[in-house]
């Protein structure tokens, strides 16, 4: 019948905020929605690979307090603490979210605020068919088979839309991708092209920007193309409102309140892409 004081617990890395300013913001998100019902505490670190010793030894000298805490983590720091055998012997929860993927096991109380990829893939058909009707021409999608999000976009793509000729889909790689483009481009003027997220979005700094000033490219997922200003527009999930979703429901007022050990992928079902433009593009006119 004792309460247990619990800590709503951060990690913080200076570097990373200062490239990422956006999840400063949603650490504030969460500590404004959170902030109120338990004490906050901040880990500072010096660099992600060493995150589960620094936990391990935040929480050792807190063992004669007894307490339990509530991290909230960013979605490429949960998997690699989630599943830690050294984490799971503490009264440790975890918070996250991300896109595309729903964990099945973890060694900590995991709350996952998740939007399916089904969900995702279906919101960018609408994408592509609002194009073809806004250009009256199918747009172009560049994808990277190696990329798991990527990939698993083809196969979705091929067994349910592929037939109904909304836009035509090019397997890019990191040698070819500035020819993909320029293929595409040239191919059928006008068209939208589509540059789907991976790891060889990085390609995009390889291609010559003077070719396609003034054509409509869409990087989804990632903002690789600002380095080279070729890009038109991004298309991104609204995490703020994901988030916020997610934190104000009555799931994770339970997940929190029973001390939860299990996984909870909290699935947000109304959401939308956020598109926006480039503010990086630098056109250079001739006179």
């Amino acid at each position: 019948g004792k309460t247990v004081p619990t800590e709503l617990l951060f990690i913080s890395n200076i570097k990373y905020f200062t490239v990422f300013p956006e999840s400063r913001e949603r650490q504030k998100i969460v500590q404004k929605t959170l902030g109120k019902r338990f004490k906050i505490n901040k880990l500072e670190i010096k660099n992600f690979e060493s995150i589960e010793k620094e936990l391990e030894k935040f929480l050792k000298a807190k063992e004669d307090k007894k307490g339990r805490y509530i991290l909230f983590a960013e979605p490429f720091i949960f998997p690699i603490i989630t599943n830690s055998s050294t984490l799971s012997r503490f009264n440790l929860q975890v918070v996250s979210y991300g896109i595309g993927g729903t964990p099945s096991s973890s060694s900590l109380g995991l709350f996952h605020i998740c939007i399916s990829r089904e969900s995702m893939f279906n919101e960018i058909k609408l994408l592509m068919d609002k194009e073809n009707k806004k250009t009256g021409k199918p747009p172009v999608i560049l994808f990277d088979e190696q990329n798991g999000m990527s990939k698993g976009f083809k196969s979705w793509w091929d067994n349910t839309v592929k037939e109904e000729d909304i836009a035509e889909l090019i397997h890019y790689r990191q040698s070819s991708v500035s020819k993909d483009l320029e293929s595409a481009m040239n191919e059928k003027p006008g068209r939208t092209i589509f540059l789907f997220a991976g790891v060889n979005n990085r390609a995009i700094n390889m291609v010559n920007r003077e070719k396609f000033k003034n054509k409509n490219i869409i990087e989804i997922f990632t903002r690789y193309g600002k380095n080279n200003k070729c890009v038109s527009h991004y298309i991104d999930v609204e995490y703020n409102k994901m988030l916020k979703k997610g934190l104000k429901s009555q799931e994770l007022n339970d997940f929190i309140l029973n001390a939860e050990k299990n996984v909870i992928n909290f699935e947000i079902k109304d959401f939308s892409f956020k598109k926006e433009k480039s503010k990086e593009i630098n056109i250079v006119r001739r006179k």
